[in-house]
């Protein structure tokens, strides 16, 4: 897997992003967007109501903010790139004629170090990842872990953990640890998951799996409708992440009991077994469409396959979840092809035969 960073450099980062992290809800009259015709940078104008005075709020819009307001207008992405590259005068007319004429619940604006970086519904239930890492990471110490990876990206927090007590091989001389993932988004890109993490030792590959046994627990950023103003960060945020620390707890003890680690070898050892009999080259095509990467992607994965010499669906899985290292991948799209390695390996006796027969 991917190095990120230190536990400690993860945890003054997040602290640092908490403190300076401001949300809105406004009306989304009360909006005015601009672009700049020469840098194509583009811009969010509020007017909010905090502490019974009007405020004007002016901000950046980073790409994902921009991607979210465009589609709470439904605006399609191929249509915005054109014309705010081609016509950026036109792009501002048309995202404000929407504002004012179409737009209709308010919407929560999430902004740090002044810059706009998640533009959401007013119902989007802030669980953010300064108070998630507070509660979670002294649940993990509980447990004897010991931390392999951490990364705040733009999008997400990771924490991946692995539990030295908890090895077996899977093939002679091939060892695999039993781990956990903590993950979260504080802009509206996925839920604050728990999920099971197998780390193989020989080449540092880690493959979150949650489909069978063991599967861990999500919780989706969905909460009441909140009103116009400034949102503070109130007790609420608190009192539901000590709710989460309980849960966390639960279900650690559900992934590190040594009867699921068990299953788990044993679903690792069976795809050992499953061969591929086709054409190497049509088995990783038929995958990536499958699991979802891309042909480029697929062309590297193709080549560790070669390199790993292991022609089987745990070579496939293991091709795949070595390519989540190379230099060239981002942290975020690492863990995906993490999570993709996994996939592969809880593919249906279907899917498993389309991918080993390809010709």
């Amino acid at each position: 897997m991917k190095y990120g960073k230190s536990l400690n450099e993860m945890i003054r980062e997040l602290d640092a992003r908490h403190k300076n992290r401001e949300d809105y809800i406004a009306d989304p009259k009360a909006m005015s967007f601009a672009v700049d015709p020469e840098t194509k940078e583009t811009r969010l104008g509020l007017i909010v109501n905090v502490d019974g005075e009007e405020r004007q709020i002016v901000s950046s819009l980073k790409d994902l903010a921009h991607s979210q307001l465009l589609e709470r207008l439904d605006i399609p992405a191929s249509f915005d790139r054109k014309v705010l590259q081609l016509h950026p005068e036109l792009h501002q007319v048309n995202v404000n004629y929407l504002l004012q004429n179409h737009a209709k619940n308010p919407l929560m604006v999430r902004t740090l170090n002044g810059a706009s970086d998640a533009i959401l519904s007013n119902a989007y239930k802030r669980m953010d990842n300064w108070p998630v890492a507070e509660k979670v990471i002294p649940v993990l110490h509980e447990a004897g872990v010991k931390v392999e990876s951490c990364e705040v990206t733009d999008h997400k927090m990771y924490i991946k953990v692995v539990s030295e007590r908890l090895q077996g091989d899977v093939k002679v001389g091939d060892p695999v640890q039993m781990g956990i993932i903590v993950s979260n988004s504080e802009v509206g890109l996925g839920f604050l998951n728990v999920q099971t993490l197998l780390y193989r030792l020989i080449c540092d590959n880690g493959m979150i799996t949650g489909k069978d046994f063991g599967s861990g627990i999500r919780y989706a950023h969905r909460g009441s409708r909140q009103p116009l103003g400034i949102v503070y960060s109130e007790d609420t945020m608190q009192a539901h992440g000590h709710a989460i620390g309980l849960q966390v707890r639960d279900t650690i003890k559900q992934i590190l009991a040594p009867e699921n680690f068990e299953k788990h070898l044993v679903a690792l050892r069976e795809t050992t077994e499953r061969r591929v009999t086709g054409d190497p080259t049509k088995a990783v095509e038929m995958l990536g469409k499958t699991v979802g990467f891309t042909q480029d992607e697929g062309t590297s994965i193709m080549r560790h396959l070669i390199e790993g010499g292991d022609l089987s669906q745990y070579g496939l899985a293991q091709a795949v979840t070595r390519f989540a290292q190379d230099e060239i991948v981002t942290y975020d799209r690492s863990t995906e092809l993490e999570r993709i390695g996994g996939r592969i390996i809880e593919l249906t006796p279907r899917q498993t035969k389309l991918v080993l027969e390809a010709a």
